[in-house]
């Protein structure tokens, strides 16, 4: 299957110029020995967009190595639930990266201060008065928000883990043999229910990042187009 990527969303055909223009520049500066090259205000925008929609699509690359390789483990007839706790918690870890990332995003194409973008809960009131932009990043955020809690217990208490699962480990590391229908049964409970959970929220969250994108594309061309307006007052 072919995946569209952000990158190449139609929303961002607007700033390709100003992008393209500004790789020359920063290359030249580079075969110049400077440090940095001189730009105008649209093509550092359209660098800092273009930027946070590349780290978005690098995120959703690794999400679809995910759903592989959960995929690959259900069909096992005795998958390590160590393996399947690892991909879960990459799952939820670049999931909710994404997510953060949208949020950054949003900021960039509003170009939010500082202060103004400390927080996912700051950008998305900054965003209020953009009605499209703002309930599609609701709809991003909705995506992971029931894994937020989880992230925050890995990365301050504890691996990721859940009834079935440490039942699953027990089994493994005490060496306990189970019938073929008990080791079905177990398995189905844990990869096959948790995989397709998994891998249906990856799904959602490509499909509200591509609707976050078009919901930007009238900023952008509205950037391109005051960057236009200004170039011709000159």
């Amino acid at each position: 299957m072919k995946y569209a990527s952000l990158m190449e969303h139609a929303g961002l055909r607007c700033l390709e110029p100003y992008f393209r223009s500004y790789a020359v520049k920063g290359l030249k500066a580079v075969s110049a020995g400077r440090v940095s090259a001189k730009a105008t205000a649209v093509e550092y925008f359209a660098q800092a967009v273009y930027g946070r929609v590349g780290e978005l699509d690098n995120t959703l690359a690794a999400l679809r190595l995910v759903v592989r390789f959960l995929n690959d483990l259900r069909q096992l007839p005795d998958p390590d639930p160590e393996i399947y706790r690892y991909h879960y918690e990459n799952f939820i870890f670049r999931g909710i990266g994404a997510v953060d990332r949208a949020f950054l995003l949003v900021a960039d194409a509003l170009l939010l201060s500082k202060r103004a973008r400390k927080t996912n809960q700051l950008i998305a009131e900054q965003v209020q008065n953009h009605t499209g932009v703002h309930e599609a990043l609701l709809r991003v955020k909705g995506v992971m928000e029931a894994y937020r809690k989880s992230r925050n217990i890995m990365i301050h208490d504890s691996a990721y883990s859940s009834r079935e699962l440490g039942t699953l480990s027990g089994i493994r590391h005490l060496g306990i043999e189970l019938v073929d229908t008990e080791a079905a049964l177990i398995n189905r409970a844990v990869f096959g229910a948790g995989s397709d959970t998994v891998i249906q929220a990856i799904a959602e969250l490509e499909v509200t990042l591509h609707a976050l994108m078009c919901a930007l594309q009238p900023i952008f061309e509205f950037v391109v187009k005051r960057a236009n307006g200004a170039a011709a007052k000159c």
